[in-house]
């Protein structure tokens, strides 16, 4: 899937969604608001659009033979895999043995136990994450017990965040898996299939961890549904929330569903909530949506000050207007730029780039609900991209240099 097909397929479902939703909007957008969403999908389209079609060089080429790219995948799958086992070993010892978080019955304990990390947490962060690109080394395991298990690590941060009671990267996960799926093996109809069934079975595991969350607070699914941070600006219409008053299978069913929408269409309103109340706040210069590098060094910033309402989605927009104003459409320009350089080099057979196009496009894609950059890992899985990307480099450039001094001998 290119770039603009990207985009274009985030705006069709997003206004697909807007139009089939039961909901009714308490908070309307304003002018302005709608204007600059539009300017943000048109940024990133141009972006992605000047890029145009420019050549690549070719992997086997600048690699020599396929020995050598075989032998380069090698080296940096191995390192990869070693430096993700070491984060994922840090993540069970902060989480399991630091914060012991299966002693929790329920999701909201296991989240306030969040609330300061210890060192092995902030060492696991960037290695962690690294599980998340493993998929592209599919052909240096053999056999389908370790392809499983490939997968398997590749899916323990989306259980992790689900049980924690989130989904933000369970949504990344599934998007980078179904674009790693695409792109190295033929689609067929009954992977369309298992894809629809996977969405429902995650859709409805989502919906039972929040009405856990809930339920933990002694509250009422449709309670939750009018008095939610996101019903600030969307409720059920009159019709759901008849549905979920009731008892029974429907009224689950439909409260998942509208629990689900509430979550992703209510970005674009809290935007304009931003965008209506931002004149007495200060532009943080990158601060905010990058915040996590900020507590990396110790930064004591108030995050909550920075923005009207707190613990919110404001789309991908909405953390960069809080940082640079209007010139946060130079950024969504370059991300789409960004996208439509990985997917070229991945096309070209550089699948190192593989992770960063799957990233990057998960990203875009919901940028109309929120800034994952932000959110859900965001930096740590970027970062991991990049420095997959740097890795097989740098093997290269050494394995080389190796050969042509073994060939001068």
């Amino acid at each position: 899937m290119s770039a603009v097909k990207i985009i274009f397929a985030s705006l069709f479902l997003y206004v697909l969604m807007w139009m089939v939703a039961p909901l009714r909007i308490v908070y309307y957008p304003s002018t302005l608001s709608l204007i600059l969403i539009l300017s943000m999908f048109i940024a990133m389209f141009l972006g992605a659009a000047s890029y145009g079609l420019a050549k690549d060089v070719n992997y086997k080429s600048h690699y020599l033979d396929e020995r050598f790219i075989l032998s380069v995948e090698n080296k940096v799958f191995k390192i990869i895999l070693l430096m993700a086992l070491v984060g994922l070993l840090f993540r069970v010892i902060d989480k399991v043995l630091i914060r012991d978080i299966l002693s929790y019955d329920s999701a909201v304990g296991r989240r306030d136990s969040e609330t300061q990390a210890s060192i092995f947490g902030v060492i696991s962060a960037p290695l962690y994450s690294l599980l998340l690109t493993l998929p592209i080394f599919l052909r240096q395991v053999q056999g389908r017990l370790r392809r499983f298990l490939l997968f398997f690590l590749f899916f323990i941060p989306s259980m992790e965040v689900v049980f924690m009671g989130s989904r933000g990267l369970a949504v990344t996960s599934l998007f980078m898996f179904c674009i790693y799926f695409i792109t190295m093996f033929r689609v067929r109809g009954r992977h369309l299939v298992i894809g629809v069934l996977f969405a429902v079975l995650f859709l409805c595991g989502s919906g039972l961890v929040f009405l856990e969350r809930i339920e933990s607070y002694g509250l009422e699914p449709l309670y939750s549904a009018y008095n939610s941070v996101y019903a600030f600006t969307l409720t059920p219409d009159s019709w759901a929330s008849g549905v979920i008053g009731k008892n029974g299978l429907a009224s689950f069913v439909f409260f998942i569903i509208v629990n689900f929408l509430q979550y992703f269409l209510h970005g674009i309103l809290e935007f304009s909530y931003l965008i209506d109340h931002f004149g007495s706040f200060v532009y943080q210069d990158g601060a905010y949506t990058f915040r996590v590098l900020g507590k990396l060094f110790g930064s004591s910033a108030d995050y909550v000050e920075m923005t009207p309402r707190a613990g919110i989605y404001t789309t991908f927009l909405g953390p960069l207007w809080v940082d640079f104003g209007v010139f946060s459409l130079v950024f969504c320009f370059l991300w789409g730029w960004g996208l439509a350089f990985s997917s070229n080099k991945v096309n070209a057979g550089l699948f190192q780039y593989l992770p960063l196009y799957a990233y990057m496009g998960a990203v875009a894609f919901f940028s109309p609900v929120v800034n994952l950059i932000q959110n859900a890992l965001g930096v740590y899985v970027l970062s991991a991209c990049i420095g997959t990307i740097f890795l097989f480099w740098l093997c290269g450039v050494l394995l080389r240099r190796r050969r042509i001094g073994q060939d001068f001998c």
